[in-house]
């Protein structure tokens, strides 16, 4: 999300996706050097290693979109810059189904929320909260529903 207006507003930017999504990122580094000026935005794959080095610079401001316990290491590593940081952190976002549901409009549309970019989405679902008299129904539905997309 912060990526638009902070080019808008003339802000140079290193861009790093996770390594857990390796399709995304490619994608993601596709349209930067194919549309975005080479000289404002860069794009680092890379898993930890690549991560500590990025964090080990000095920055004006770090955008972090993930787990609270990496979170904790951006602030950590921000902090000895005293650089200041925005931090999306998941963990947050429960899917709510009431009992009148329709589920197989539940079940398509948690299970497209979380395989959207592998999860890697500050509102992907990451738990259900159900009626118990539907959790059975929901389980069975969204199990076929993961088995048929493997």
């Amino acid at each position: 999300q912060p990526l638009v207006p902070a080019l808008a507003a003339g802000n140079c930017m290193v861009v790093k996706p996770s390594e857990k999504a390796p399709r995304s990122a490619e994608v993601i580094e596709k349209i930067i050097d194919g549309y975005l000026d080479k000289d404002c935005i860069r794009c680092v794959h890379g898993g930890v290693p690549a991560a500590e080095a990025l964090l080990s610079q000095q920055w004006d401001h770090i955008f972090y979109t993930g787990n609270s316990v990496v979170g904790r290491v951006v602030m950590q590593a921000a902090a000895k810059h005293l650089t200041p940081v925005t931090l999306e952190l998941g963990g947050k976002s429960p899917a709510i189904v009431d009992k009148t549901a329709n589920m197989n409009t539940v079940v398509n549309r948690v299970f497209a929320a979380k395989s959207l970019n592998q999860g890697q989405v500050c509102v992907s679902p990451d738990f259900v909260l159900i009626d118990e008299s539907r959790e059975e129904e929901f389980l069975d539905m969204f199990s076929k529903q993961v088995a048929a997309s493997n």
